[in-house]
């Protein structure tokens, strides 16, 4: 089981550092949008981001600790039940950056970010 919270540990720390990347550089395109449709549009997927990213600051410490102490998991069933949710959803939230990085490659196509972006989304996929 250790061995699958450090598999779990790096890819949320791979992803949220990507993840925060990733907000950095949408960021000037929510604020440079000249029309409410591109604004709402990128609004939306950097909120979607922030959020994942407050989710993974709650998650990752979980996952530490167990690793911390030896693979054991010192929650209760109850708690334990939560922690497993809490992968679920971040499994989920993978599956949406991956999709983000996808649409956002429509936009960088060309530029500067392109290279770094499809970097990105081909080791989240990965």
């Amino acid at each position: 089981m250790k061995t699958s919270f450090s598999e779990m540990d790096a890819i949320f720390k791979r992803t949220k550092n990507a993840s925060d990347e990733f907000m950095g550089l949408i960021m000037p395109i929510v604020e440079a949008s000249v029309d409410d449709h591109e604004r709402l549009y990128w609004h939306h997927i950097y909120e979607e981001e922030e959020h994942r990213s407050d989710r993974l600051d709650i998650l990752m410490p979980k996952i530490e600790s167990i690793l911390n102490n030896g693979g054991e998991v010192p929650y209760s069933q109850h708690e334990f039940v939560h922690l497993l949710q809490d992968i679920s959803i971040e499994k989920f939230g993978l599956h949406n950056f991956l999709e983000h990085l996808d649409l956002s490659l429509f936009h960088f196509k060309g530029t500067e970010f392109e290279a770094r972006v499809t970097e990105m989304r081909e080791f989240t996929y990965a």
